[in-house]
This record gives structure tokens, C-alpha cells and sequence, in this order.
């Protein structure tokens, strides 16, 4: 892994805002334009525990060098409860300069 910069970069601080905006208003900031996808696992999960995530996701702000090497806000994980037992959920943005390539296989469920 490469060693995170003493001070972020330019670019990485503007991408870092990005994706600050992005995360915290969970894609509603019209400025930031992205798509949010989930896993199936996560998808199959309670409206009360996605609702849980959810929050937790755009709340999230415990960003080190672990977890964000580059200092653009673009990864996290945390533990959520769920019957009673402690689940690892990770979270990440790619950033891309335009989705306009997709699977054709997107609709096979």
C-alpha cells in the first residue's frame, strides 16, 4: 500500500468533498451526480437494518490512513447488530467521469 501524503493533494481534497456530498446526502445532492448499488446480501436485508446502514454510511466521518490512504473519503467499514450478532458492512465510492458503459446482464436477477 502506498503511504498516504502528509497533506492531501488538491485533487484529493476536491474528490474527497465530492464524495463527502455524495455519501451524506446518500446521492440526493444534485451536484454530484452518482448511482448507489448494493450487494444482494445487503439488498435482502430488513427496511430497519438497511435504513440502519443507510445512516450509518452517511454519518460516517472515522477516516485514517488505514482506511483512506489517499484521503479521498472513498472507503469505510463499520459493525452493525443484526440478531444479535456483529456484522462487518464496507462501503466504497468509485469515482468515474462517466457511467455510460454497463452489463447487458443488469436486469438478470
Amino acid at each position: 500500500m502506498r503511504a498516504r501524503p502528509e497533506t492531501p493533494t488538491p485533487e484529493a481534497i476536491k474528490i474527497a468533498e465530492q464524495n463527502d456530498r455524495f455519501r451524506t446526502t446518500w446521492g440526493a445532492d444534485s451536484t454530484v451526480l452518482g448511482q448507489i448499488v448494493m450487494t444482494r446480501g445487503v439488498a435482502n436485508l430488513s427496511p430497519a437494518t438497511k435504513a440502519i446502514i443507510m445512516q450509518r454510511v452517511q454519518g460516517f466521518d472515522t477516516f485514517t490512513e488505514d482506511n483512506d490512504p489517499y484521503g479521498d473519503h472513498s472507503f469505510g467499514a463499520f459493525d452493525v447488530e443484526m440478531a444479535g450478532e456483529s456484522h462487518r458492512i464496507f462501503w466504497k465510492i468509485d469515482l468515474h467521469e462517466e457511467i455510460t458503459f454497463s452489463s447487458p446482464f443488469l436486469s438478470v436477477q
